[in-house]
């Protein structure tokens, strides 16, 4: 996780300096440490899938439904701070029998510390699409799917440490994104648990 690697203090021990008299309590404390300095580093993520809410809004019409976003991406960084690139799939399902597929290639940027980090990121979708389910039952029948090629979008996200190790670590990763769609917005909230390895 980024901000993992960045410099700091550590202390190894701390000495306490006694005078000679009989009973004296520390004179004085003594720290002995080092100062780490900042490491480069790479990292491969895999998200698979991070789920949560999507809201549609356009035409004076608001949909619901349900939001599934994987994606891998490659992290670069010094320190506290890193770029990276990504690339992946989602998928929106509800909004009165609508299917969406989307494959969102980002740039993203991060700064983080020892608790975890935060992210910022926009990009493009090549592959935009919409599915409409219509009738009842066994007589629902598959409308020709509707490709859309506007859709750029934007997020914003965190992820911080539940747990970890100098190895390993589990995370949590709420992620914030607004797309457009066509004539309409996309806007979604997913979360998703991360092992760290």
């Amino acid at each position: 996780m980024v901000g993992r690697w960045r410099a700091r203090r550590i202390v190894d021990s701390t000495a306490c300096v006694q005078t000679e008299a009989p009973g004296a309590g520390c004179e004085k404390l003594i720290t002995i440490g080092r100062d780490l300095p900042a490491r480069g580093f790479s990292s491969l993520l895999f998200v698979f899938p991070a789920s949560g809410y999507m809201q549609q809004r356009g035409g004076g019409e608001v949909g619901h439904g349900a939001a599934f976003d994987s994606y891998f991406e490659y992290v670069r960084g010094r320190g506290g701070l890193a770029l990276g690139a990504r690339a992946g799939a989602e998928v929106g399902n509800g909004f009165g029998d609508k299917l969406y597929f989307l494959t969102p290639v980002s740039v993203v940027g991060h700064v983080g510390g020892l608790w975890g980090s935060v992210y910022v990121g926009g990009g493009y979708s090549p592959v935009s699409l919409q599915q409409q389910y219509v009738g009842e039952g066994e007589m629902k029948t598959v409308l020709p799917a509707e490709y859309h090629h506007n859709s750029v979008h934007a997020f914003a996200g965190t992820r911080f440490w539940l747990r970890r190790t100098l190895e390993r670590g589990l995370s949590f990763n709420p992620e914030l994104r607004v797309q457009t769609f066509g004539d309409t917005t996309l806007t979604s909230l997913t979360g998703n648990i991360g092992l760290h390895f």
